[in-house]
């Protein structure tokens, strides 16, 4: 009964597998590097590792929100441990890697990290959430409710966090992102973008 989106109405940016378009800018072809592989597939955003370690790996949409509730739904295909995935907000750019990260693992753990001028700072770290439907096949509803300092974070619709952090008050882009830590093979769909002006 607490989940944000049960009472806000109509989205102010949609992707699912319904919407269609494709709001990455992966027209024609995937987007790939030594680490990850990002491509379009069949209506969702497809995130496959290609080594561990590699650090965050993120796609970022145009919407440049300050005050939402952004939430990602994500369907995971191979994963393990403490392999990542998750959502991505304020980012000012495409390329920097700057923004705010909450994750979820695959061995059922929740952790937020800011990334900003000053560095990249783990504001939580790896913590046990039984809200979070553990291993492969399973789908997961990552959320991220940010007024102003305050956030709040929710997983499957049930809030696990709330906290305040000054480091990113400015607007910034949505997305999400994916971090392979045990699996090489790490692959998950973003298969719903959803987010909510404040």
């Amino acid at each position: 009964p607490d989940d944000p989106k049960l009472t806000l109405g109509g989205p102010d940016f949609q992707f699912n597998t319904s919407s269609g378009g494709n709001p990455f800018g992966l027209t024609g072809s995937p987007y790939e590097d030594e680490a990850i592989r990002v491509s379009m597939s069949a209506g969702a955003l497809n995130f496959t590792s290609k080594a561990v370690l590699g650090g965050k790996r993120w796609r970022l949409t145009s919407p440049q929100p300050t005050d939402f509730y952004l939430v990602g739904t994500f369907k995971v295909t191979n994963c393990s441990g403490l392999d990542t995935y998750g959502i991505v907000s304020r980012a000012p750019d495409y390329s920097s890697g700057q923004g705010y990260y909450f994750g979820v693992t695959c061995n059922g753990n929740f952790v937020f990290d800011r990334w900003n001028s000053g560095g990249a700072s783990n504001l939580i770290t790896w913590t046990p959430a039984s809200q979070i439907i553990t291993g492969n096949n399973q789908t997961n509803r990552i959320g991220m409710k940010v007024t102003g300092e305050n956030i709040r974070l929710y997983i499957n619709g049930v809030l696990v966090r709330e906290f305040t952090d000054p480091g990113l008050p400015a607007k910034g882009h949505i997305g999400a992102y994916i971090s392979a830590r045990d699996n090489p093979g790490f692959a998950v769909d973003l298969v719903e973008l959803l987010m909510w002006i404040q």
